[in-house]
């Protein structure tokens, strides 16, 4: 957790509290496997939570590579249900329409 905190500034937990959302640990720490569907629904509810997320911080809350965020994410803005507006340093999500509509 100490290379986390020295990537973002902030341990895992702040950024999971930041977001107000659940882990997707339960209580016998044994992480999810969450299907396509699931993860992309689940980016987001992240992404409603805090616009301005970063998919370095997206990977780390869902457990996955930065790569499946960023795969996952162009996925999501090619079908309509994301853009971003601004720059890609200064910018934020916009949630279009949800998974299920």
């Amino acid at each position: 957790m100490l290379l986390v905190e020295q990537l973002y500034g902030r341990n895992v937990n702040d950024i999971k509290q930041s977001t107000n959302v659940v882990d997707v640990v339960d209580d016998t720490n044994e992480s999810h496997v969450l299907n396509v569907h699931d993860r992309r629904k689940r980016l987001l509810e992240l992404i409603s939570a805090n616009a301005s997320i970063s998919i370095a911080e997206l990977a780390l809350i869902m457990a996955v590579t930065k790569r499946t965020v960023d795969c996952d994410i162009s996925w999501l803005k090619e079908h309509g249900y994301i853009s971003r507006e601004g720059n890609s340093k200064s910018g934020c999500w916009r949630v279009c329409r949800n998974i299920d509509d």
